[in-house]
């Protein structure tokens, strides 16, 4: 199987994918190199479909009309996920921290986190920033380091 490297990973800006179809040739290309594992949707009112770059750190989830509505990028060992070794939206770098993010995309848009949910103990704490196109959603561990980067296309920003 061929693979791209972390450093080639440079030429992909991951935020130009939000948006886009299933049928963009970034995509496809992303997809016959690293063959991720696809998941189907889960039930009939979730009708997504992610596919899991689990080696190289990211996951693409597309709607059900075939549209890349999401994209997650694991900092940290999380979800089977190694770390993400390309190059980080919007200017932030590797390690990043909420203050480094802060200094770098200013005040958040919305933040919020630390009370409790069905899928967690207790919500990790989190920042969003709104763009016009996008939105980036910073989620954080105890220590305030970023485990996770959601990009997502204004329609599936919460």
């Amino acid at each position: 199987m061929n693979s791209i490297n972390a450093t080639d990973f440079m030429a992909i800006d991951l935020v130009e994918l939000i948006g886009k179809n299933e049928r963009d040739s970034r995509f496809l290309e992303l997809v016959r190199v690293h063959e991720p594992e696809e998941c189907p949707p889960i039930a009939m009112d979730i009708p997504e479909r992610d596919f899991l770059f689990r080696r190289e750190g990211f996951a693409i989830q597309l709607d059900e009309a075939g549209t890349i509505g999401s994209v997650l990028i694991y900092l940290a060992p999380l979800e089977d996920f190694e770390p993400f070794g390309g190059t980080l939206p919007h200017g932030l770098t590797s390690p990043l921290n909420r203050g480094r993010a802060r200094a770098v995309l200013g005040a958040p848009t919305k933040s919020g986190g630390g009370g409790k949910s069905i899928l967690y103990d207790r919500v990790p704490n989190w920042d969003r920033y709104s763009f016009p196109d996008h939105s980036l959603h910073l989620q954080y561990a105890d220590d305030d380091s970023v485990q996770r980067i959601t990009l997502m296309t204004p329609s599936q920003t919460p």
